[in-house]
């Protein structure tokens, strides 16, 4: 998925890989594309994920930590 964004002042472009699964509880984790970052994005790189338990309908919090290459 592209991921268009501003983050601490910096703002560009990259992709995150999803992968997962369903067994009545979805479970997906993400990780940033090495590579794929654009202007002030670049170097970017980072993990997450999104958890909902089976039997909720109600959002959950998806977290995707990133950092810059020094």
């Amino acid at each position: 998925m592209a991921v268009h964004a501003t983050i601490g002042g910096k703002t560009g472009s990259f992709a995150v890989r999803a992968t997962g699964m369903y067994d009545g509880t979805v479970r997906t984790t993400w990780d940033v594309v090495e590579g794929s970052g654009t202007r002030g994005l670049a170097g970017i790189k980072g993990t997450g994920g999104y958890f909902l338990p089976k039997g909720h309908k109600d959002a959950s919090e998806a977290v995707l930590e990133v950092e810059f290459a020094s």
